[in-house]
């Protein structure tokens, strides 16, 4: 037997009481001497024989009621041998944990792993004992307690578990066992019980593993752990892994390629996976034949925006096992010009072929000379001492071509530390920057400027690498990041990059935690390096853009990389439109909508009111649950009081501006957008894909050896009642000391009733 509040037999020590008062208090006999009663004696002494065994009895019923109390008090609990489904079972109070991860939404034979979950879940409840309680809690990376308010309403419950539904976050069990254990201490009843609904993913046991297993034993030495796993069977799954620009910059009224990232998360081959792209009120399809266990494919489509402005674009896969992961929603910047400033670090006047920047203007503008003024990107060329601070100002892009940095010297021009200093905020506030090196680059000073004192750079330089004339590198386009925005290059006619010699290029020593390296020369040296720098994004190309150190600039690949990186740069702007699934969506609207309210429509169609509250000094709107992909659209309430005639912020001309404070859109309103409410302002919602890099379920043994203890497996769709009364083996014995108790005392009142009348006759 054990006891649920052993502290409380301290309570026994009150035995003492009556045992005290029974020495003090007990019947005394003052002796009379006379002689006349002497025959009296007899009777007497047979009263006072009696009256001491009363006593003796009150005592013995006044000691039996503190002890019962104080066994009650400390709930004393036994082991039944009660069979399944014996009403010897005692309550329970439940805890239900479900995975609402979007694996759970796999389809599983007819139904879905979370509606197995459910169907468990019902039949649990349908065979709790009466006066059980049950709460349940929702859990991916992220808990929530739902209810029911009142635990032991078992209908409630039932209606929670119905209404449950997967969200697109990835699997963490330690947030939901940590709210599980909170929900249990609470509990009141003797037996205890915990279920956590899953699919049994690795993600979940891995995330933290050493927390989750010390989590998961602490609770079996509390409750009864259960592990109800919700599908067995092998998934066949491709997930769309991102959307790249492959052709440069969307502009309006041009055809511009689009790479989809495929990815097949399976060790099974995929036949015929159908990939879509719908932009625009347009769609352009291909299927790929096949699709290897683990394979990154890049699908180039189309699309035509005919307006500047926002868009939404959405990449869809055909129909497989797991469908939360074959859309991909992004929001798409396209524009009617760019403006570009290039730095140029050896410029030529006189034989304009012979600068530095003559190959890279003409990729820039690749049409005749008499059209460059209609061309959508306008860039301005400057010397490094023409390079004024103030040129950064109406740019969207700033390239630095073979600059010279540092101090003032006679061999050539050199950039300012002012420019320096403004180009570092110029790209944190959301802006872009490429670097291309060349013989005018010293490393010492560029890891001292741009590294050291900005950290501008994805990595620090090294020394120059000279190869022969005879044993050049070439690029490499099996080694672009399957992720990164040159996945393209990895497909024809893009490959033909591998065709690029290099003779010169820098190597690069400690690279930043925040670099991804994107493509890399046929040693295994980082070619092109890209890293995050606040809001915006830095691009280092290792080599010239001039034929000094390489024979890029003359060969066709040339013009595409350099598009795709200055598409690239431009895409960093809108990612106060892009989100994946759990993170918060802050939107800086005017300064003059502080407290101003907006509707969030969110990818259901559901509208809620939040509003913009000043932090910091500026007015935000934060929308704090983004647990389902899709596209989320704020639009100033105004908008939807028809016939108010109070133009809202949003119709005054003067669009909202992002996170990164700059204003996106044209001056005379804010950008349109395809197939969206007008008006609104866009955020692209995906899913968290960490869930679908490996969707392998752990066996029952590797679970038990993961976290070092063997609770009790079961499998959704079983016959869940068996274990309903056979393992619920704890009987609580307070009901019935306490009725003891009361019976004790009763007894102990008509004693010392009876005893009390006797002293008195």
């Amino acid at each position: 037997m054990t006891f649920l509040a052993p502290l409380m037999l301290l309570g026994s020590l009150a035995v003492a009481i009556p045992i005290i008062l029974h020495f003090l208090y007990r019947s005394r006999f003052r002796r009379v001497p006379w002689a006349a009663m002497e025959f009296l004696r007899k009777s007497i002494e047979q009263t006072r024989r009696r009256l001491k065994f009363q006593e003796w009895l009150l005592l013995a019923l006044r000691i039996m009621l503190l002890l019962l109390l104080a066994l009650a008090f400390a709930r004393p609990v036994s082991r039944s041998t009660a069979n399944a489904g014996s009403s010897a079972s005692d309550a329970v109070d439940a805890v239900f944990v479900f995975d609402t991860s979007y694996s759970m939404d796999a389809a599983d034979g007819p139904m879905t792993r979370l509606e197995r979950a459910k169907q468990a879940a019902s039949t649990i409840i349908d065979h709790l004992p009466r006066d059980s309680t049950v709460q349940i809690i929702q859990s991916a990376d992220r808990a929530t307690l739902l209810g029911p308010k009142s635990p032991s309403q078992l209908g409630q419950a039932r209606q929670i578990v119905n209404d449950l539904r997967a969200t697109s976050l990835s699997t963490d069990h330690l947030p939901g066992l940590l709210e599980a254990e909170e929900a249990l201490r609470l509990g009141q009843a003797a037996n205890k019980e915990l279920y956590l609904f899953s699919d049994m993913q690795a993600l979940g046991f891995e995330r933290q593993q050493s927390a989750v297993g010390e989590k998961l034993r602490s609770l079996s030495r509390l409750a009864s752990v259960y592990l109800v796993r919700c599908g067995n069977r092998p998934l066949r799954n491709a997930t769309v892994a991102g959307i790249q620009p492959q052709s440069g910059i969307p502009h309006a009224g041009e055809r511009i390629g689009l790479a989809i990232l495929v990815r097949n998360t399976t060790r099974e081959p995929l036949a015929n996976v159908s990939v879509t792209l719908e932009a625009a009120g347009q769609s352009d399809t291909q299927v790929l034949p096949v699709l290897g266990p683990g394979e990154t494919r890049a699908v180039s489509l189309t699309a035509r925006f005919d307006k500047p402005g926002l868009h939404r674009i959405r990449a869809r896969l055909g129909s497989d096992d797991l469908s939360p992961d074959n859309a991909f929603d992004q929001v798409l910047l396209v524009r009617d010009q760019v403006r570009v400033l290039v730095v140029d670090g050896r410029p030529n006047e006189r034989q304009p072929d012979k600068s530095s920047s003559f190959f890279l203007l003409h990729s820039l503008r690749p049409v005749p000379e008499i059209a460059w003024g209609k061309y959508p990107i306008q860039p301005r060329v400057v010397t490094p001492r023409q390079a004024a601070p103030a040129l950064l100002a109406d740019k969207d892009v700033c390239i630095l071509n073979n600059v010279r940095l540092g101090s003032s010297t006679a061999e050539g021009e050199v950039l300012g530390p002012e420019f320096v200093d403004r180009l570092a905020d110029f790209v944190r506030s959301g802006k872009g920057l490429l670097i291309f090196l060349g013989d005018q680059v010293n490393p010492m000073i560029y890891n001292q400027s741009l590294v050291q004192k900005h950290a501008l750079l994805p990595s620090r330089l090294g020394d120059v690498v000279r190869l022969p004339n005879d044993k050049p590198v070439r690029l490499d386009p099996s080694t672009c990041d399957p992720q990164g925005y040159l996945a393209g290059f990895r497909e024809e006619p893009l490959n033909r990059i591998g065709q690029v010699e290099v003779d010169q290029y820098v190597r690069l020593e400690q690279l930043a935690d925040t670099a991804a390296i994107l493509l890399r020369y046929s040693d295994g040296q980082p070619a092109v390096v890209r890293h995050r720098f606040g809001q915006g994004a830095v691009v280092l190309v290792t080599t010239s853009a001039d034929t000094s150190w390489t024979v890029w600039p003359i060969l066709p690949t040339f013009l595409p990389f350099v598009h795709v990186t200055l598409g690239h740069l431009l895409q960093e702007q809108t990612q106060a439109h892009n989100f994946v699934a759990g993170e918060i969506i802050r939107w800086y609207p005017l300064a003059r909508q502080a407290g101003s309210a907006f509707t969030l429509i969110g990818p259901d169609g559901n509208r809620t009111v939040v509003n913009a509250e000043v932090v910091a000094g500026r007015p935000v709107v934060t929308v704090q649950e983004t647990l389902y992909a899709g596209l989320y659209q704020l639009l100033p309430t105004a908008e939807e009081d028809v016939g108010s005639g109070q133009p809202s912020a949003a119709a005054s001309g003067q669009p909202a501006t992002p996170a990164n404070g700059q204003q996106q859109g044209p001056a005379s309103g804010p950008p349109k957008l395809s197939g969206l409410v007008p008006q609104a302002v866009p955020f692209a919602v995906v899913p968290d894909l960490r869930e679908s890099e490996n969707l392998e379920s752990l066996s029952d043994g590797e679970l038990d050896a993961r976290l070092g203890f063997s609770p009790t497996h079961l499998t959704a769709g079983d016959d869940l009642s068996m274990f309903s009364g056979g393992q619920r083996l704890n009987w609580e014995w307070t009901r019935w000391l306490l009725a003891v108790v009361l019976l004790v005392a009763l007894a102990e009142a008509v004693v010392a009733w009876l005893s009390g009348r006797a002293t008195g006759s």
